[in-house]
């Protein structure tokens, strides 16, 4: 939706970022990367003949043209939603491996010791009751994403994924606790600036 109002292409394309020039194999690199601009926006979506390759993520014109990228806010509620939803998934898929939780599986606590202490931990930690229904093969992923922000804000702000699974086996423990960190950090600075209000703009 918002690559749409932006006259820009969809996440899909080898140009995904909304606020910057980047190419989907080099969103990893951190600095170097040029802002988008109207002004580049316009020269792309008028040439005569635009190379597949070159149009950098620009399509048509933007809905409200007037309004140069520098003034679009980000919605943070639902970036912190989506973002956190997959954060959830990978999460929840790395102890589907531990506890071999397969398609056909039903989640039982004294089975599933991995998956049991994340809920456990979410209970306990944050008082945030999850339930669990057993019949139901993706019934965990779904019931992790529909938790509204203020509960998945207590989960950010309590939980170290490392020191929950150290003396597990989860490989990965330390590099995902090291994105759901700098994730949470990255979103608390964002919230904490001055952005104007309609009026202002």
């Amino acid at each position: 939706m918002t690559a749409t109002v932006l006259g820009l292409y969809s996440a899909s394309s080898n140009f995904p970022s909304l606020w910057c020039e980047v190419k989907k194999d080099e969103l990893s690199i951190i600095g170097g990367n040029k802002p988008r601009s109207s002004e580049t926006h316009l020269q792309i979506i008028n040439r005569p003949k635009k190379k597949s390759n070159s149009h950098l993520g620009y399509k048509c014109k933007p809905i409200i043209s007037e309004i140069p990228y520098s003034n679009y806010i980000i919605d943070l509620l639902h970036l912190f939603l989506r973002v956190s939803d997959v954060l959830f998934e990978f999460l929840i898929s790395e102890l589907f491996g531990l506890d071999k939780f397969g398609v056909s599986s039903v989640f039982d606590e004294d089975k599933h010791l991995n998956l049991s202490k994340l809920f456990n931990f979410v209970k306990s930690e944050c008082d945030i009751s999850l339930k669990i229904f057993k019949n139901k093969e993706k019934s965990i992923n779904s019931i992790m994403n529909s938790l509204p922000a203020t509960s998945r804000l207590k989960i950010f702000e309590k939980i170290n994924i490392y020191d929950l699974y150290k003396e597990d086996k989860l490989i990965n423990s330390k590099g995902i606790n090291c994105i759901w960190k700098t994730f949470y950090k990255i979103y608390s600075c964002l919230k904490g600036l001055n952005v104007p209000v309609p009026e202002q703009i």
